[in-house]
């Protein structure tokens, strides 16, 4: 019996090595599918680019303008004139997030009125922009209880303004909120999910494409035995293909491994009984 199943066996990685489309499969699709969330997809919020349209020009938006330039997640690169300009810029994609300063922003503060601001988001990405204002929110709420310090300074008063409950968070298995953190390790699931599932799929098939499903039918080999020689092989493809996926994503990702190989081994080869068996289905 052993014997029959291993000759399958090598038949089947004959045909994969001889077949240069099947060769490249293996390779090539873990290897873009790796790279494209590992670089293209990337919802880190960082570097936002910013426009600025001061109407104002005092030291009192100043100080205000310089919050977000010294802040990591807004990037300062226009410095708006006229309306029409922002709309400009808004509509070319050139800013995604844009802090109108009216002309009497100075005046109303000096007065002890609220002075009020425009915050103007280019919300194509809901996700990012929701981000954006909390960011700019934060440094707007920071700069409002400075003003009220050194307002309440002179009359004695000493306030501290810290709020009653301080709110934390952080990420357990992502502290810093890498996305390729995120989407890199998910690849491990794709590759192993297509390529065992299509392999599968289309060993049973080639077999009667290519004309020899006959000749394999009137061999002593048991249907039981012919399904493990077409399983196995592939099988171990994709934990080949799950261990160059993991090491990329370790070594070039810097993606940090924490746990057991083995456990990893066994949730993955776990998952592939159900690929397998989904392409077997399609496959008869």
């Amino acid at each position: 019996m052993f014997r029959r199943i291993w000759q399958i066996i090598i038949k089947e990685f004959i045909q994969v090595w001889r077949d240069k489309k099947l060769r490249f499969f293996l390779v090539g699709p873990p290897l873009v599918q790796l790279l494209t969330y590992g670089y293209a997809i990337n919802f880190d919020v960082k570097n936002v680019p910013m426009g600025i349209y001061d109407e104002d020009r005092t030291p009192e938006t100043r100080n205000l303008i310089n919050r977000f330039r010294s802040n990591e997640y807004f990037n300062v690169k226009y410095y708006i004139e006229s309306p029409e300009q922002l709309r400009d810029l808004i509509n070319r994609n050139e800013v995604t997030f844009v802090l109108h300063l009216p002309w009497d922003f100075t005046k109303k503060f000096k007065s002890g009125h609220a002075a009020p601001i425009q915050l103007i988001t280019d919300a194509t990405d809901s996700n990012a922009a929701l981000i954006v204002n909390r960011y700019a929110g934060s440094i707007l709420d920071g700069y409002t209880q400075e003003i009220m310090q050194q307002r309440l300074r002179p009359l004695g008063i000493k306030v501290k303004m810290d709020p009653p409950v301080d709110l934390q968070y952080r990420a357990k298995f992502n502290p810093n909120l890498l996305s390729r953190w995120t989407f890199v390790p998910g690849v491990i699931a794709m590759v192993v999910m297509l390529v065992s599932l299509m392999l599968t799929a289309l060993a049973v098939v080639r077999e009667r494409e290519i004309g020899t499903m006959e000749q394999i039918l009137v061999t002593p080999i048991r249907p039981v035995e012919f399904l493990l020689g077409k399983t196995i092989p592939f099988v171990l493809i994709s934990l080949a293909e799950v261990a160059m996926v993991t090491l990329v994503a370790v070594v070039w990702f810097e993606v940090p491994l924490r746990g057991q190989l083995y456990v990893l081994f066994l949730g993955t080869l776990s998952f592939l009984f159900n690929s397998v068996g989904l392409g077997l289905l399609i496959s008869t």
